[in-house]
């Protein structure tokens, strides 16, 4: 880590998308508190490494916000829908990216 070589020392437990993405998809991540955790921590090391006032912490606050609002409605969702909330995050992101029968993409533009 040359960019940053006191990261190590002040950062006691790293995480980064890519771990975060592998950890999704060999289902060591299962469930949406797990994954908001995983996520918080990334925002929290982003935070404590650069310092208040920057723009590292000010995007990585922004965007615990936001993951912590998009939680609350997707937990809803998945409730309206029927879906049990503790269901694998993986399994999840695969079901809702399957295409449904009969359902095609419409395009705008009054077509």
């Amino acid at each position: 880590m040359q960019e940053a070589p006191d990261y190590k020392d002040i950062i006691k437990n790293p995480m980064d998308f890519l771990t975060l993405k592998k950890r999704v998809e060999t289902g060591l991540v299962e469930d949406i508190d797990a994954m908001v955790n995983e996520l918080n921590l990334i925002f929290d090391n982003a935070m404590q490494y650069n310092g208040e006032g920057t723009d590292y912490y000010k995007m990585a606050a922004t965007l615990k916000d936001l993951v912590a609002r998009q939680k609350v409605i997707y937990v809803k969702w998945r409730a309206e829908k029927g879906g049990v909330g503790d269901k694998p995050v993986a399994a999840v992101a695969a079901e809702d990216d399957k295409p449904m029968a009969g359902k095609g993409r419409r395009r705008s533009g009054g077509r």
